[in-house]
């Protein structure tokens, strides 16, 4: 059983992490939006089409409704959304959706670390977080920033160890980003902890 002081301090920790990972989140994705106006991803006014048009149409009849027939073609989930957000603020600007969107995007890394959490530690937790909160947003240079938090958990260790993370750091998110697992970024730093640790020792002579 967790001692008394650190059973206390552990919510708020946690909460501490989710805020982070949710704020970096939050922010990558407001800079987009101030940056590029429109939304990038075109299939986004389709289906707004499709929720306007089953809202002002196609629900008097009892069913979805779009100009291209595609209404049943994807789920009908974010269209009804959309369509309840439309009515309830009976507007029909595009704009309320992507607010959400941008809300329940920032949310996805914050399970994301807790899965990591839960699967492995804190530490791949909020990493796997981070990567998650900016790769939508940076692609691949999400790599180079999630290993700056990488190297500032290595402060107080040998200025050696602490300037080679943030190029280990991107290293190890680049080969876990090109294999999609987690296991060769682990063994590889394992094997190379070990192998210092040997070489310290003078075990190896």
């Amino acid at each position: 059983m967790l001692a008394g002081g650190r059973l206390r301090g552990y919510p708020r920790r946690e909460l501490c992490s989710l805020l982070l990972v949710f704020s970096v989140a939050f922010a990558a994705r407001l800079a987009v939006w101030r940056l590029i106006p429109v939304d990038w991803n075109s299939d986004s006014y389709h289906h707004w089409q499709i929720s306007y048009l089953s809202l002002k149409v196609g629900f008097p009849r009892w069913r979805m409704w779009d100009l291209n027939g595609c209404e049943l073609y994807w789920g009908m989930v974010p269209h009804l959304v959309q369509a309840v957000l439309l009515f309830a603020l009976s507007t029909a600007s595009i704009v309320p959706y992507r607010v959400l969107n941008l809300l329940l995007g920032s949310v996805n890394p914050c399970i994301v670390y807790l899965i990591g959490r839960d699967n492995f530690n804190r530490e791949v937790g909020a990493y796997a977080g981070l990567l998650f909160a900016l790769y939508p947003v940076c692609g691949p240079y999400a790599i180079i920033l999630q290993a700056i938090p990488f190297t500032i958990a290595h402060f107080g260790k040998p200025e050696l160890e602490t300037l080679s993370c943030i190029f280990g750091g991107s290293a190890f998110g680049y080969v876990a980003w090109r294999t999609r697992s987690f296991l060769y970024p682990f063994l590889i730093h394992w094997f190379i902890a070990t192998l210092t640790i040997f070489v310290a020792s003078g075990a190896l002579g």
